[in-house]
Formats: C-alpha cells, structure tokens, sequence
C-alpha cells in the first residue's frame, strides 16, 4: 500500500491524472484470456509515470498505455512535490 489514501484525508493533498495514452494494437475477442501488467516507468518531482500493457493468450499484446500522475494539493488547488514516504512506497512497486 502507498498511503496516498491516508495523505488525502490528512492533508488535502493526492493525486490528479494529468495524461493519459492508450494504444490499441490488436483488438481482443471473446473467448480468450489477457493478462494487464503495469510498472512504474518514472518518478519525478512532483508526477510519476505508470506504463500499462494488455497481453491476449491468442494474439499477444493487444494494447499498450501510460498516464500520468500528478501530486496535487486539493486545498490549495496546485500541484506540490511529491511526499519522500510516498516516493520511497512507489519505488518498492
């Protein structure tokens, strides 16, 4: 678990998604089976970067993504720096 849930409710700050990108490869057909992967591609001051793939037993990858995120302070609506014990949970993923 990160905490981001926690520091929300304690401080107003989360996250907000700033981008999002999809690439649609191959299209999926019932029946078949997939497997979703994601990594943390990148962490930076203040945003960190999430890298997704989708995998089709039948036809390998189908589709492939990344987004965003950036650290957001709700409370004072501006993005903030991102929290060294947050950082510290994300690169354990």
């Amino acid at each position: 678990m990160i905490g981001i849930k926690d520091l929300m409710s304690r401080t107003g700050i989360g996250t907000i998604l700033a981008q999002s990108v999809c690439n649609y490869l191959k299209p999926l057909a019932y029946p078949d089976q997939i497997t979703v992967g994601a990594k943390v591609k990148s962490i930076g001051k203040s945003s960190f970067v999430l890298e997704y793939i989708i995998v089709s037993e039948k036809i390998g990858v189908s589709a492939s993504g990344e987004e965003v995120i950036v650290i957001y302070d709700y409370n004072n609506s501006k993005k903030t720096e991102l929290p060294l014990g947050i950082k510290e949970a994300i690169e354990k993923v």
